[in-house]
């Protein structure tokens, strides 16, 4: 990133850890340089771990410099406080993680030069240059920095205490974290529930219908109709358990017996059309969980391949974000993004027409719903298809054809629906048939394919008779295991059921860790050894399992305190 808004500044000479131009030095960090010192550091009884000493609550956390980069910090200390420097540019990575990067930099250099910051969307040579002719007050972005320095202490405060006090109480030493143990603790209640799962027999009836007419089509058993007389509750009730199911094969068989060639009559006839609105944009989260579900790509594997795509390639914007909508000034250069796309995209564009006519609606277009940064599209630099890996170019058209899509039309849909009534039996179909593609054009087709199924047009009151039943036996089904996709999205909807209307409401937008550390909190239970990866499925293994019912402060396993 250095090289690269360097190069727009005309910083071309490398000299040691920074770029040289005239009157302008760029240099850079690697990642935090800076961390909080251990507890002991703060004060020398709390090198013990024994309970007695806790909690390890200090006044004020020191910050300290990492060992593995220091000869970085010492290099950009003597640039910060160099008597040539008159103005510092923070131009870290334009989030809460890059303020901090930067703030805990300056506040350890000990420097009150005057900084202002660089802010970008995308890494492009106009995007770094529009950013340096509109670098923007610091003072601005005070309380994201205060977000982030209180992110990072209630991290260190809850991870150095539950850490401490859970190990303290067990036979090694335990992880716990603000983020990672409750995440930890749903995928355990999950497998638990999955194992106390016991199957339980039920049976479906399937038929073959046609009408006085000859229409053909197929229904299934729904329930039993209302009001039906000479059946007691106790029949019903073992009948039907719940809609369209019975909890017995002899029940199953006597309603197959009596509808089996029987007539009736069409009760219900129902058609409308549906326009379906394309999908909206990607944030993280979304292009990860899209990942794991077409291509198997793990969370950690997505965020690295679309960092790829922004940094190296510069073909994607900041893919970091928690936000699927645009603001106005950005729907703007949807023109020239798309004009600029090469095969095979740009024979899809193409077919979109003229893009600037086109309204996207406040469903794609609201700066309201954007903080950091706007949904991921792509920039208006062409790829060098050649030059990308097939993951590259898989997350790439991802990406692509959801803007493609969102500049399309609506999909058109014709939704039907038959309820027929038989020996006092209801019998339901839904039928489904696409009239317009619409925006489904510009999509990969659907992992799971919704099978069209056309049924014939009947009034009510036609009469219809049953040419053949089948009775199906089935089985319920355990809990589906997470997977990286459904994992994330449990993640991000953590909460949502909280009584307390702060938390809930603090929790609303972001749920447990951010679109940014989701994948790196997988990642970190999987090398501390208390996740597994099978296949697509995250288990828990023994020693996470331990950990979470060692666990004796229920908070702890909450998304509460995180909110």
């Amino acid at each position: 990133m250095a090289k690269d808004i360097a190069f727009v500044l005309g910083a071309r000479k490398r000299e040691g850890e920074r770029w040289v131009g005239h009157q302008v030095w760029v240099s850079w960090c690697i990642g935090h340089l800076l961390e909080i010192a251990p507890p002991d550091e703060h004060d020398p009884r709390w090198k013990s771990w024994k309970p007695h000493v806790l909690p390890v609550l200090p006044e004020q956390l020191i910050w300290k410099p990492k060992k593995r980069t220091r000869s970085q910090f010492r290099a950009l200390k003597s640039m910060m406080r160099s008597r040539d420097v008159g103005l510092i540019v923070n131009a870290c990575d334009a989030g809460r993680e890059g303020e901090l990067i930067f703030r805990s930099l300056y506040q350890a250099v000990g420097t009150t030069k005057p900084v202002k910051r660089f802010w970008v969307s995308s890494l492009t040579n106009e995007a770094i240059r529009k950013g340096t002719t509109s670098l923007r007050p610091s003072r601005q972005f005070d309380p994201l920095g205060a977000a982030a320095f209180c992110r990072a202490e209630a991290d260190w405060l809850v991870g150095m205490n539950a850490t401490r006090a859970l190990s303290s109480r067990a036979d090694g030493l335990l992880s716990v974290g603000r983020v990672q143990t409750p995440t930890l603790a749903m995928i355990v209640r999950r497998q638990e529930e999955i194992e106390r799962f016991t199957p339980e027999d039920y049976w479906t009836l399937k038929g073959e219908f046609i009408s006085i007419t000859g229409a053909e089509w197929s229904a299934h058993w729904t329930k039993h109709r209302t009001g039906q007389t000479g059946v007691s509750g106790e029949e019903h009730s073992e009948r039907a358990s719940t809609i369209g199911r019975l909890s017995s094969s002899e029940a199953a068989q006597a309603i197959a017996e009596r509808c089996r060639g029987a007539e009736g009559i069409v009760v219900k006839a129902e058609g409308e059309q549906k326009r379906v609105p394309p999908p909206q944009l990607y944030h993280l989260t979304a292009l990860q969980q899209h990942a794991n579900q077409r291509y198997g790509y793990t969370a950690d594997r997505t965020l690295n391949i679309a960092q790829a795509l922004y940094e190296r390639h510069k073909i994607i914007s900041y893919p970091r974000t928690d936000s699927r909508h645009l603001t106005p000034d950005v729907a703007r250069t949807l023109s020239d993004v798309t004009s600029r796309l090469v095969q095979p995209w740009a024979s899809l564009a193409e077919s979109l027409g003229d893009v600037s006519l086109i309204k996207l609606g406040r469903r794609f277009v609201n700066a309201q719903r954007v903080a950091d940064h706007h949904a991921i599209i792509p920039t208006t630099r062409a790829p060098r298809v050649d030059q990308l890996s097939v993951e590259e170019k898989n997350i790439y058209d991802l990406i692509v054809r959801a803007l493609l899509a969102a500049l399309s039309p609506p999909a058109i849909d014709q939704l039907a629906r038959l309820e027929a009534e038989v020996c006092d039996e209801v019998w339901s179909a839904r039928g489904r048939v696409e009239l317009e593609a619409g925006w489904r054009q510009m999509t990969l087709p659907p992992i799971k394919s919704n099978q069209e199924v056309e049924l014939p047009y009947l009034p009510e009151g036609t009469a219809v008779r049953v040419a053949a039943v089948a009775v199906e036996a089935k089985q319920t089904q355990p809990p589906k295991t997470y997977t990286d996709a459904s994992l994330l999205g449990a993640m991000e909807r953590a909460g949502r059921q909280l009584e307390d209307q702060s938390l809930r409401e603090a929790l609303k937008e972001c749920g447990l860790g951010t679109p940014a550390t989701r994948a790196s909190i997988l990642a970190t239970l999987l090398k501390r050894g208390y996740l597994a990866r099978e296949k697509k499925s995250l288990t828990p293994t023994d020693a996470g399992r331990a950990l979470i019912n060692g666990v004796n402060e229920p908070v702890l396993l909450a998304p509460e305190l995180t909110g």
